[in-house]
């Protein structure tokens, strides 16, 4: 299933089918992933591996041009599977969650193209 809310000239999306889930943040030619989850019972599979890459793959079709995401630093796996797609570190979120610890900002750019803001 999937829902989508309106928010002006942005969407925010969630998709939840068989305990995947990806959330975003849609501007103009930019989206930011808020959320890629796997239940448990499918980690380690390369489910979030083709999850990420049809997301991808999606936003090339719709002309996205940037993809921005935060990670948190202790997620090794996470931060691995990005890099192995082509994400970029882009720089540091200081105590951005709700425990105190650091996010990684990532980002990719379609075709390894950087685009201006």
């Amino acid at each position: 299933q999937r829902e989508q809310v309106d928010v002006g000239r942005g969407i925010r999306a969630r998709a939840a089918p068989d305990g995947l889930l990806v959330d975003l943040h849609e501007f103009l030619e930019e989206i930011e992933i808020l959320d890629v989850a796997v239940a448990e019972e499918f980690q380690g599979q390369g489910v979030g591996r083709l999850l990420v890459e049809s997301a991808l793959a999606s936003f090339r079709e719709r002309g996205v041009l940037r993809i921005f995401l935060e990670v948190r630093v202790s997620n090794q796996p996470a931060i691995s599977l990005y890099q192995n797609l082509g994400f970029q570190k882009a720089g540091y979120r200081k105590r951005y969650y709700e425990n105190g610890e650091d996010a990684l900002l990532m980002d990719f750019s379609i075709n390894g193209v950087e685009h201006a803001i």
